[in-house]
């Protein structure tokens, strides 16, 4: 009675085991994805930040090309 109370336990012991060796598993396969999740948002922020940095360049350069050139015509105006 006491050996197959023991193989009976020793069969359960195995199964929880190879159940924790699989999510283990699990969680391993999980956290080596995450590094490239996060350096594809990471990358991903970047290239937004840097697009409307140049967005923001160009379009003040544009604002400064046309007040240098409304500035010039109101001198020219003004010298008349």
């Amino acid at each position: 009675m006491a050996d197959s109370d023991l193989l009976g336990r020793v069969g359960r012991l195995e199964t929880n085991v190879s159940a924790m060796t699989a999510d283990v598993a699990s969680m391993k396969e999980k956290l080596t994805h995450m590094p490239t999740k996060l350096w594809i948002a990471g990358w991903g922020l970047l290239g937004l930040v840097a697009t409307v940095g140049v967005l923001w360049r160009i379009v003040a350069a544009l604002l400064d090309s046309q007040g240098a050139h409304i500035a010039a015509e109101v001198m020219k105006a003004a010298s008349k």
